[in-house]
């Protein structure tokens, strides 16, 4: 191992946290091409052969986040690995949204209250 500075760290830590978002963008549009290409019993036996159930909550939320793949895939930069997160942002009304951006605010700093207030919580 070659030691490096703390910059070259901090470096290869984001871009593995833009690779996870991507990598996690990608699944679920897979998930959502499925739901729309496939008739209902091989969507079934697709998201049984992924280990989940069709109809389940989490089938649902990767088909939303899915469903966002082309407005999102620019932004994997700044977006949060962990899909709860990504699919309570995925949720947030296209104006507000768009507005936040316009702002020139980065949705890996949305969280928390603010997360809930463009959600209307």
């Amino acid at each position: 191992m070659v030691k490096q500075d703390r910059a070259f760290y901090v470096n290869a830590f984001k871009r593995g946290v833009e690779k996870t978002a991507r990598a996690t963008l990608d699944m679920y549009r897979v998930v959502y091409e499925a739901s729309l290409a496939l008739d209902s019993y091989q969507f079934q036996n697709f998201c049984k052969e992924i280990g989940y159930r069709d109809g389940s909550s989490t089938i649902r939320k990767f088909i939303a986040i899915g469903k966002v793949y082309p407005r999102f895939i620019d932004l994997a930069d700044q977006l949060p690995c962990a899909w709860t997160t990504l699919y309570q942002i995925t949720q947030i009304p296209a104006d507000e949204f768009d507005a936040y951006l316009k702002h020139g605010k980065r949705l890996d700093q949305l969280k928390g209250k603010r997360l809930q207030g463009l959600l209307g919580l």
